[in-house]
């Protein structure tokens, strides 16, 4: 697979499709988030990963703090 030719935009919207609650924490959210892109694009969880370092590198997936300073995953079209 060629993980740059990925489209990240329709990434985003997969998993948030994908997914009601937010992805919390660093690793557990991480994780998830790495399941869901496997098993949308049944790569393999390496792929998953790099996509996802894609994703992070790229401003598509943010880590950030809510309100009551929790580490939460946002989601959105990239810088």
């Amino acid at each position: 697979m060629d993980v740059e030719a990925v489209d990240l935009e329709q990434l985003v919207d997969v998993v948030h499709g994908t997914t009601e609650a937010p992805l919390s924490g660093a690793l557990v959210g991480r994780s998830l988030l790495r399941d869901i892109v496997a098993a949308h694009l049944e790569c393999s969880m390496l792929e998953a990963e790099e996509l996802v370092d894609t994703m992070v590198s790229r401003g598509f997936a943010r880590l950030e703090r809510d309100a009551e300073g929790r580490e939460v995953w946002r989601l959105g079209r990239g810088s």
